[in-house]
């Protein structure tokens, strides 16, 4: 049976994310929090940093179930929390625009965007090595 390690964890984040994210578009938070939308998306690469993780377990049979310490293979771990990352952002991205979030293509914010997605990840593989440490 597959163990999604941080399943209720992922599952919090992400209605949390849905629903500042529904309010601050119902509300125009984004205008008038000018950072949140960078918040927002650590957030949210925080939430696919932690599913990267918990497929990449799986992917390389890493036994962290019953949390041994094991030689992990945190390259490749790293690789996945990151390409993941760049992935889904760069989808995001591509979504709001094509979705009419954004009328323009701001590639400053799109980059600040994307360097978020990677930092959220970045700390989710960070707190996966504390954990496994």
């Amino acid at each position: 049976m597959f163990h999604f390690r941080f399943l209720k964890t992922i599952v919090v984040l992400l209605l949390v994310i849905a629903g500042v994210h529904h309010l601050a578009l119902s509300n125009a938070l984004y205008v008038l929090i000018p950072n949140l939308d960078t918040i927002i998306h650590a957030a949210a690469g925080f939430v696919v940093g932690l599913t990267a993780i918990s497929f990449a377990e799986k992917m390389y049979d890493i036994n962290t179930v019953n949390h041994q310490k094991v030689n992990h293979p945190d390259v490749k771990i790293f690789i996945c929390v990151l390409l993941a990352a760049i992935i889904i952002g760069v989808a995001w991205e591509v979504f709001e625009k094509f979705i009419g979030f954004t009328s323009y293509l701001d590639i400053e914010d799109t980059v600040i965007d994307l360097i978020a997605d990677v930092a959220g990840a970045m700390a989710a593989f960070g707190v996966y090595r504390f954990i496994n440490w």
